[in-house]
């Protein structure tokens, strides 16, 4: 039997069948138990190579979704993907994978003008050609020695005293509870507007986050497993709470939630780049200026308990924080008793 003049053998020593043919310059080896066993791997390694030779991005992209992300990552992260990928030129992605060369990258990547959006875009295609890499479906990776594009995260905002004051006042008026709950408990978005009246212990003024609520308006998996708690809910928190409600407590969409959030901002003169998660960390800001232990604010807002992100990203100082520890500093013993001006005064003098 032969496949693509490939002749199959039968082992002279043992009751086992091989062949032997060339692929891409290299001498290879198949053997298996029966000699249809053999002609039918030979079928899949010349397939494969078929597939190698006229494999689009477009295709593979489809295939490497389907093959290693359905089922296995949240929808947010493919939604994220497929964003990211429509920003390819629709030339690129009817090219063949083994044609694309470092260069082409380059320049898909030179046409994105948003920071964040260029390096997802770079993530996406490092995974994408790498797979295709560890498949032998490319024989070199274009993104190999193509650098990650820099961005500098946005470290957020918090609310100054004044502020603060002005976005209570006005969601209490105009009954903005869910804003206010983002406000007084820290937690996240989805997180709020996920929570059901099962999940709130009335007796012990506690909540169990164990779920969230995505932008396609349906219930999701937590960010990850620490995000997963009970935590205590406060005074303030405890009224905004409808205790008749037989579904979710916050019966609103991430868009509604957003577009009360604009008025907020129009009304209360926040600046435009002020978004709805820096509640969070004006949340987050607050515990730390009450010298509250990090570890309970990082489980109060999901953190992994030692995780450097609450007080590297979520930390700011506020203005009052940052008044009161300059005139504390300013009226210490070192620094009211301190001559050291004095002297160099009188040596002015001199």
């Amino acid at each position: 039997m032969t496949y693509h003049g490939i002749t199959i053998f039968k082992n002279k020593t043992c009751n086992t069948w091989y062949a032997r043919y060339r692929l891409n310059g290299k001498q290879n080896y198949i053997s298996g138990k029966t000699q249809k066993q053999v002609y039918n791997k030979l079928k899949e390694v010349f397939k494969k190579e078929t597939v190698q030779k006229t494999l689009v991005l477009h295709t593979w992209y489809n295939t490497w979704i389907d093959t290693y992300k359905k089922d296995k990552v949240k929808a947010v992260t493919i939604n994220d993907y497929n964003v990211s990928y429509k920003t390819l030129s629709e030339q690129i992605k009817k090219t063949d994978i083994n044609n694309i060369k470092q260069i082409d990258i380059e320049k898909e990547l030179n046409n994105i003008p948003e920071p964040r959006s260029k390096q997802k875009l770079y993530e996406l295609l490092s995974q994408l050609f790498g797979k295709a890499y560890q498949n032998e479906y490319i024989k070199s990776n274009p993104m190999a020695k193509i650098d990650k594009p820099k961005y500098t995260r946005d470290r957020g905002q918090v609310l100054s005293r004044e502020q603060y004051l002005l976005v209570e006042d006005y969601c209490l008026q105009n009954n903005y509870s869910c804003i206010l709950f983002l406000l007084y408990q820290g937690c996240r978005i989805g997180e709020a507007l996920a929570l059901t009246i099962a999940d709130i212990d009335l007796d012990n003024k506690t909540m169990t986050i164990n779920k969230s609520f995505n932008q396609r308006n349906e219930f999701d998996d937590t960010k990850n497993k620490q995000s997963i708690r009970t935590v205590p809910i406060f005074d303030k928190s405890m009224k905004l709470i409808d205790t008749k409600s037989k579904d979710r407590i916050f019966a609103f969409s991430q868009k509604q939630l957003q577009g009360q959030f604009g008025k907020i901002k129009k009304a209360c003169g926040l600046a435009d780049n002020f978004r709805i998660y820096d509640l969070r960390h004006t949340f987050i800001s607050l515990c730390k200026d009450e010298n509250i232990p990090e570890h309970i604010i990082q489980f109060w807002v999901g953190h992994e308990i030692g995780s450097k992100v609450t007080s590297r990203t979520y930390t700011h100082v506020s203005q009052d924080a940052n008044l009161l520890y300059y005139n504390k500093l300013n009226d210490s013993k070192f620094y009211s008793n301190s001559t050291h001006f004095l002297t160099e005064n009188k040596n002015d003098k001199e």
